[in-house]
């Protein structure tokens, strides 16, 4: 598909975001499900239409085998290293575009979480961004991403504030990995909550070739991709397609 992606990055951006936001723009779920299938899981996805602060959007989901959100599944998941998820996804037979999109996300993350906690990437023990559903949402974003095979662009980046509690404890918004991911990145940090996720600024830095004021541009569609907290304002990630 010709054209070009603008992401609006207002109220910043997780994994589920930004496939949520192509999947209401029009990609194929069904090709992401069999996408991420490959991985062999054993996690169902979701995408239902919701509404956040009036305005309508996709909210995509990654649930367990008890159709609850997978993370729910943490820490019970044991933790992983880089190497550990480069072989799962190497050897799930995915299209190169998608296994090598997903590779350099966690490639990203990696590097990110290394500089935060002054380790290697090596020694980088994935938590969060290791588990499963994140495996998911990344093998998901590289998927839908790729049905479009247009440059994408965005906005600056709202982190939100405040802080948030993770598996190294309670961190200030943004948190380490995320500061690290968006060094040299417009970024600003408003909202009270956290708004941008590792893996949704791992996302962005991958796929995206520039951030700032959206460029002169002829609309040919837009989509919206819920967060999953109800906030005063609207919790989504715009995404607009067009020349």
């Amino acid at each position: 598909m010709p054209g070009v992606l603008y992401f609006d990055l207002s109220s910043g951006v997780s994994g589920d975001m930004f496939t949520g936001a192509l999947l209401d723009l029009g990609a194929d779920f069904e090709k992401i499900r069999a996408d991420v299938a490959k991985l062999q899981l054993g996690v169902i996805l979701t995408a239902e239409k919701v509404v956040r602060a009036g305005v309508p959007a996709t909210k995509f989901s990654v649930l367990n085998s008890r159709g609850r959100p997978a993370e729910e599944d943490y820490p019970s998941e044991p933790h992983r290293r880089l190497r550990d998820i480069r072989e799962i996804i190497e050897q799930a037979g995915l299209e190169k575009a998608v296994m090598d999109g997903a590779l350099g996300i966690f490639g990203l993350l990696a590097g990110a979480e290394a500089a935060a906690h002054k380790s290697t990437v090596d020694e980088v023990h994935f938590h969060e961004v290791g588990a499963v559903d994140a495996m998911a949402d990344i093998v998901a974003a590289a998927s839908a991403f790729g049905q479009f095979g247009a440059p994408a662009y965005a906005s600056e980046i709202n982190t939100g504030s405040g802080t948030v509690l993770c598996a190294h404890g309670r961190l200030p918004v943004p948190v380490p990995a995320v500061k690290e991911l968006l060094k040299g990145l417009p970024y600003y940090c408003d909202g009270g909550t956290e708004l941008t996720t590792p893996t949704g600024a791992a996302i962005l830095k991958y796929f995206c070739t520039s951030f700032g004021a959206k460029p002169a541009m002829t609309i040919r569609s837009e989509g919206c991709g819920a967060g999953s907290k109800e906030l005063p304002f609207p919790n989504v990630l715009r995404v607009v397609w067009g020349n």
